[in-house]
């Protein structure tokens, strides 16, 4: 094919090509056969923050709150897993005073797997160095390499409460957000949320599993044969399954407790499979990279319109072509959003869906801009707008505001 005839040809390329893309970014992801189910893990159902989720959206906003990464990276085989393994060696990695816990995972008890993970991220060089560490690519930290000086940070935690956060120096700010997210891995550790446990009345009333294993042990095991002493049932299988390594005992339980699931909430289990598609697909951070590409194809239209004006146009044409097709994509994110939190028609809750909305009403002024007037100012401009208002977006969901 002449060169000619391939710029002509071209906004059908980049349309091509930037279907291609999403499309295979939205491509369902497996669990291999022959190893624990950690997506299927995160599918089960939960309240946390006060609506229904996928535990795996609870294990994803948890270890990017702690480490800024939504997935787990293990140094030690450094091999890259889902959230929800992370989750797992925590839930089976009992606090000090693990009272029952430590009876059920009595491996992880005595090894204590997760204190080993490297991912509290640690950013300022001052509390590094106060906590005897050293910096390393990353800077990520385990619970063990911290806990030779946890007692200074506990006394630095404790005068930093009593300060007003107004006057807080960076060392403050910085100590208060490691004692946080140590905070946060003890609340998952002691399975004081998120809630697990469904109400056998049918309300959206449910408790966590610490709370229910606290009944339990009051009751002496007396608690009936429920939704919610199945529930904890077998979700304690699946725990002492992972402690002892047994995938095919752990893989088990959880089909049969995921049918379970469809079985008694049906209508909940359908938003649960499309937020697993959501979390999976993460439109918003495809659509960031498109829109860098649009930017950059759109300067590359200025520079071919000084040295070859006939190929100005084609370019031009294929930048706004995969403008609109991320337009698309950006939007239909945007109200799966909404339709999973129950807010339709309610684009702005919090920073995060500000950035979004905003990026997204920058984009569609700027495709009409360029349909209007063709010289890919408005195409730059939408691309960058985009670029920056979903890299915002993605910066402010580090912190859990997503």
């Amino acid at each position: 094919m002449k060169p000619d005839q391939l710029f002509r040809y071209l906004p059908w390329i980049a349309a091509v090509l930037t279907i291609g893309y999403f499309g295979y970014n939205m491509r369902p992801q497996r669990d291999a056969a022959d190893d624990f189910h950690y997506r299927d893990f995160g599918r089960l159902l939960v309240v946390d923050r006060g609506r229904f989720k996928p535990l795996g959206t609870t294990a994803r906003t948890n270890l990017m709150v702690i480490t800024h990464r939504q997935s787990f990276y293990d140094t030690d085989t450094e091999k890259r897993y889902p959230a929800t393994k992370w989750l797992l060696d925590v839930e089976t990695t009992p606090p000090p005073q693990g009272g029952m816990f430590a009876e059920l995972f009595k491996n992880g008890a005595q090894t204590l797997p997760a204190w080993d993970h490297k991912v509290f991220r640690i950013e300022n060089d001052e509390l590094i160095q106060n906590l005897g560490l050293k910096m390393r690519e990353g800077l990520r930290y385990s619970i063990n390499e911290i806990r030779p000086r946890i007692e200074w940070l506990i006394n630095q935690a404790q005068r930093v409460r009593k300060l007003d956060p107004k006057n807080y120096k960076l060392l403050d700010a910085k100590v208060m957000e490691l004692w946080t997210h140590l905070n946060l891995y003890i609340s998952l550790s002691s399975h004081a949320f998120p809630l697990m446990i469904p109400d056998p009345e049918g309300s959206d009333q449910w408790k966590s599993v610490a709370t229910f294993a606290d009944e339990f042990q009051e009751k002496r095991g007396q608690v009936g044969n429920g939704i919610d002493a199945q529930t904890f049932g077998a979700y304690a299988k699946m725990l002492m399954a992972y402690d002892q390594g047994d995938k095919t005992a752990f893989n088990s339980v959880l089909k049969t407790q995921l049918d379970e699931q469809q079985k008694h909430f049906p209508d909940k289990m359908g938003l649960v499979n499309l937020e697993v598609f959501f979390n999976e697909f993460a439109p918003f951070y495809h659509c960031l990279i498109v829109y860098g590409f649009v930017a950059l194809l759109g300067v590359v239209s200025w520079l071919l319109l000084l040295l070859s004006p006939e190929y100005f146009q084609p370019v031009r044409r294929s930048a706004y072509v995969m403008m609109f097709i991320a337009f698309l994509v950006h939007f239909s994110g945007l109200v799966i959003r909404m339709y999973l939190q129950d807010r339709l028609f309610v684009f702005v809750t919090n920073l995060y869906s500000s950035a979004v909305f905003i990026g997204l009403g920058c984009v569609v002024i700027c495709l009409i801009v360029e349909a209007i007037f063709g010289y890919s100012i408005a195409v730059v401009v939408g691309g960058v707008a985009g670029f920056l208002t979903l890299w915002i977006a993605h910066m402010l969901s580090l912190s859990g505001d997503t």
